[in-house]
């Protein structure tokens, strides 16, 4: 859960920071680096919950 919340607010600062009515190129890469980001998180997090049981 927490890791949904962390990854719905880099959006928000992405389209905060970048935002202008639209999305500029630097906020495209931002955005596909924060979804990057999320992937590899979420993977770590699978991988540690299989290690749990």
């Amino acid at each position: 859960m927490v890791s949904v919340g962390v990854f719905i607010a880099l959006l928000m600062w992405v389209g905060a920071t970048y935002g202008d009515g639209s999305l500029t190129q630097t906020g495209a890469i931002a955005a596909v680096g924060v979804i990057v980001v999320f992937v590899l998180l979420m993977a770590g997090v699978g991988y540690w919950m299989a290690q749990q049981y």
